[in-house]
């Protein structure tokens, strides 16, 4: 998944509004993965084992490309971690392999996985080729752990087994040697201990009939919150800014999800239903009986329901007892050139009830009155001098944010924490990999706070401060 979390911009205002209160080797298993093998066609590839994999146990090593597994670990009874451990892909950084189809398969409990790659010579590469394969380290998501640049998302699962197929003249693009992340997170209910396992397939095709680079697209609800003991229903929407096409859908909630709905926003087809799964676990997805295209400005507005049924509130976070609300898929660009991933955080809600990204339908809103001056109270009552404009600014714009994420203690307890030093988002969550586990609840808060700050006040976050060059 393509999660943003910039704990440098909020890290200041929040904590000042608040009071300042083992190596082991992988198994790659291949059938050629050679782009000259003859047995590869040229149409679409669709994984066709009879009968369908139901999970690890029955997952077969593709005729047409290879299999990379895991070394996995075991889950003791009650567990909810999450781990990510470093694999390789088998061949050399010479060969280029044209994907045509991906399968994932997982272990009993698994809660979800996703696998994610490393470009090549990127940040994210030369920091997973300094870890070993069959590494594992405890994570709360790739992206949380390791630089972003150059970290690519390639399929993730929250079902025993999964099959992404791409159409005709569709793929996506891996490279022999290629580092990989395997981020399997499980949940094990069971009074028993159980083995943390996982395979990737990839079904290869020729490239000459490799048309477009599929790439994926993710949409992230953060504003979701449930009291305890209810229900609660949250309608987000956002838009591409490019002209492309989208051949599937598919929906991410925890098992507290209900309902998931989709509809088309903006142009000819505003408004029209599309899909709604009704099973969080046993209908994740919706692939369109033709691919659609989707003009810059176009997108997908969706309703995520959810029934708490505890005593706490139900809130995004990281965790399995915590809730998601993420509408992904596969798009590829509607001319030849390729597109980067598309990431997309729904952070404020509208008068309507439509939640929103900070850079569309004017963004948040100004902050009420009081809580523009409980904002400033706190800066005054901290000692902290900071710059005028940029205390104004922070306060005007986000002062609603910032003075719920103080009264909350999750959100505090995560920015006091952020506050100790760090710089930028990796250093940030290995300083606070403890933290952000235990207050995992408040993470969608932060995400508020960070968007607001960045798209309100630019120049106004930490690093900014320190060096004198906020205005």
């Amino acid at each position: 998944m393509n999660r943003t979390f910039s704990f440098s911009w909020c890290v200041v205002a929040v904590a000042l509004v608040a009071g300042c209160t083992s190596s082991s080797t992988g198994d790659a298993r291949s059938s050629a993965p050679h782009l000259d093998n003859p047995s590869i066609d040229d149409a679409a590839v669709s994984p066709e084992a009879a009968p369908t994999p139901t999970g690890l146990d029955d997952l077969p090593v593709p005729k047409d490309g290879f299999q990379v597994m895991d070394v996995g670990t075991d889950i003791d009874p009650g567990q909810d971690i999450e781990y990510c451990e470093i694999g390789e892909l088998p061949g050399d950084p010479s060969e280029t392999y044209y994907v045509g189809a991906i399968e994932l398969a997982n272990a009993e409990y698994s809660h979800h996985m996703v696998v994610a790659t490393a470009d090549p010579g990127s940040e994210a590469d030369m920091a997973l080729r300094a870890m070993n394969i069959g590494d594992r380290v405890v994570c709360n998501g790739t992206n949380y752990e390791f630089p972003q640049q150059g970290l690519v998302f390639v399929a993730s699962a929250q079902t025993p087994y999964i099959d992404r197929s791409f159409p005709k003249g569709v793929g996506t693009i891996l490279h022999g040697n290629q580092r990989i992340v395997f981020d399997y997170h499980y949940l094990n209910t069971s009074s028993n201990v159980v083995k943390a396992k996982s395979a990737i397939n990839v079904h290869l095709v020729d490239g000459a009939s490799i048309e477009h680079i599929a790439t994926a697209f993710s949409f992230f609800n953060y504003t979701i919150d449930v009291p305890p003991r209810a229900s609660g229903s949250f309608t987000a929407e956002c838009h591409f800014k490019d002209d492309l096409v989208v051949s599937s859908i598919l929906r991410h909630t925890h098992q507290q999800g209900r309902d998931f709905s989709v509809w088309y926003s903006g142009g000819a087809n505003d408004g029209q239903h599309i899909w709604t799964s009704n099973d969080w676990k046993n209908q994740p997805d919706y692939n369109f009986p033709t691919p659609i295209s989707m003009k810059a400005g176009e997108g997908f507005r969706f309703e995520c329901d959810f029934q708490n049924t505890e005593n706490a509130e139900l809130r995004y976070g990281i965790k399995g007892t915590d809730e998601m609300c993420i509408l992904a898929g596969w798009f590829w660009p509607a001319s030849t050139r390729e597109l980067p991933p598309v990431g997309c955080g729904i952070t404020w809600v509208d008068s309507n009830g439509i939640g929103h990204p900070a850079d569309e339908a004017g963004g948040f809103p100004p902050a009420s009155s009081l809580n523009a001056h409980v904002c400033l109270g706190g800066i005054s009552v901290s000692g902290y001098a900071g710059n005028a404009a940029c205390n104004s600014c922070m306060c005007d714009s986000c002062g609603d944010v910032l003075v719920a994420c103080a009264a909350d203690p999750d959100c505090s307890a995560l920015m006091a924490c952020f506050s100790k030093g760090c710089k930028g988002d990796v250093d940030c969550a290995q300083q606070c990999k403890q933290e952000l586990h235990d207050h995992s609840s408040a993470i969608g808060m932060t995400e508020e706070v960070e968007a607001c700050l960045y798209s309100k006040c630019p120049g106004c976050g930490p690093a900014s401060v320190a060096d004198g060059s906020a205005p």
